[in-house]
């Protein structure tokens, strides 16, 4: 097996590489820790990460924290707060050596790492990339949730409610949603009778857990709020103050055809990058495809506003045409072989 066949193997999860000898494994040694510190998933939302993939690749090697120490190095870093790929996959790979090897310096890095997240959520005026941190935070936490002790669950959830106070003026619904899997989780492994009987009791003296027990509780309100139809010209004016959220965009998708033509268009026409992205986000969901031509978001997937770079990528995955695909085979080229 020479490099090329073994970086391939590995790029694609095989377990091939695993039936490389002793002698082969030293010149490999670098193509794995690249794998190690980088996303190599190809779809991560549907194979999850390849964390626990490299981590056993990692231990091939007797001394594993050649490849543990860049990586929690990385992991660390700020520059992988609002990289939501990339911290599935490096959780995953550090967590490996938490739990299986009670590694203290991997401990710590998810601990560092939580502190460091939830800092940035607190401090970080709302936005897209706010909400990126938020995504890599909810991870972690489930993460947390899942390998670490209740009482670390507990101050979690007493963080969440702490950020809910902080945006005291959004929606319930809206807070909610952003945080839905994590309670999924929590009751998954807890069970939702025992977690809820033991934060009553506990929000009795805590502001934090009994915000986050009002939020997670809320069902009335949100469920009339994404019932509703909203209109175009509607969409377009919260665009205009980039006020879209996520139930806008459900509310979109049950007005006629033609209303989300009409948003289509003026993505179209709209000069302001920030603006055109904003509107862009109707056509984030399956019940709302992108209705002209698909070259129009490929064009948008190479723009300079890497806003309007993201949204149009999220909106191509809702699209079966051929431009699209060839941008996909393109983009993963550029990762992987170059």
């Amino acid at each position: 097996m020479n490099k090329e066949d073994f970086r391939q193997y590995m790029l694609c999860g095989h377990g091939r590489c695993f039936s490389a000898t002793d002698d082969e494994l030293q010149q490999f040694r670098e193509i794995v820790l690249y794998g190690c510190f980088n996303d190599i998933s190809f779809d991560l939302q549907c194979e999850g990460s390849r964390g626990l993939f490299m981590y056993n690749l990692a231990l091939q090697y007797e001394d594993y924290n050649y490849f543990l120490q860049p990586a929690i190095e990385k992991f660390l870093s700020v520059e992988v707060c609002d990289d939501w790929h990339l911290i599935n996959h490096l959780c995953d790979f550090i967590e490996c050596f938490a739990s299986d090897y009670k590694d203290e310096s991997a401990h710590k890095a998810i601990e560092e790492k939580y502190i460091q997240l939830y800092n940035l959520l607190m401090s970080t005026k709302w936005s897209i990339r706010a909400n990126e941190i938020l995504q890599c935070y909810e991870y972690l936490s489930i993460l947390i949730m899942e390998n670490f002790s209740i009482e670390f669950t507990i101050q979690i959830i007493e963080d969440i409610g702490k950020f809910f106070i902080r945006r005291r003026r959004a929606d319930y619904g809206e807070l909610k949603w952003r945080f839905e899997w994590f309670w999924h989780c929590t009751c998954e492994k807890y069970g939702e009778k025992y977690l809820t009987e033991k934060l009553d009791i506990l929000s009795k003296d805590n502001a934090g857990i009994r915000r986050f027990r009002r939020v997670m509780s809320c069902k009335d309100k949100e469920e009339t709020v994404s019932r509703k139809k909203l209109s175009a010209d509607e969409f377009i004016e919260l665009s205009e103050n980039n006020s879209v959220k996520r139930k806008d965009v459900i509310a979109l998708r049950r007005a006629e055809h033609s209303e989300k033509m009409k948003v289509a268009q003026t993505v179209v026409s709209e000069k302001n990058l920030s603006k055109k992205s904003e509107l862009l986000k109707a056509f984030t969901t399956s019940l709302s495809p992108f209705p002209l031509e698909p070259e129009i978001l490929v064009n948008y997937a190479v723009s300079e506003n890497k806003n309007l770079r993201e949204i149009a990528v999220d909106a191509m995955l809702y699209l079966k045409a051929d431009c699209v695909h060839d941008f996909a085979e393109s983009e993963l080229k550029k990762r992987f072989f170059t």
